[in-house]
C-alpha cells in the first residue's frame, strides 16, 4: 500500500519501492554494485524486472480514497473479512 495526498506522488513512492526492490534482489549479480535508478528502470523494463514486479502485483497506490477503494475491492474480491497491510 502507498498512499499519499495525491495520485503524483503515490506514483512517485511506487517507482521508487519498485526501484528498490530491484536494487535489492538484483544487486548482488551486479557485482554488489551499487544501482542507479536509470539502471533499475532498466532491469524493470526487463523480463527480470517483470518477475520481481510481479511479486507487487496486488499493490494500493494513491491518494487514501483511491486505496481504500481498491483495498475493499479486493477483500471483497477474495471473500476476506480482514486484510493486514
Amino acid at each position: 500500500v502507498v498512499v499519499a495526498e495525491t495520485e503524483e506522488s503515490a506514483a512517485d513512492e511506487l517507482l521508487a519501492t519498485r526501484r528498490s526492490r530491484v536494487k535489492r534482489f538484483l544487486g548482488r549479480q551486479f557485482g554488489g554494485r551499487h544501482l542507479s535508478d536509470d539502471d533499475a528502470d532498466a532491469i524493470l523494463a526487463s523480463p527480470q524486472g517483470a518477475s520481481i514486479d510481479s511479486m507487487m502485483r496486488y499493490t494500493a497506490a494513491g491518494t487514501p480514497d483511491q486505496v481504500r477503494g481498491y483495498l475493499d475491492e479486493f477483500a471483497t474480491s477474495c471473500g476476506a473479512d480482514e486484510l493486514m497491510v
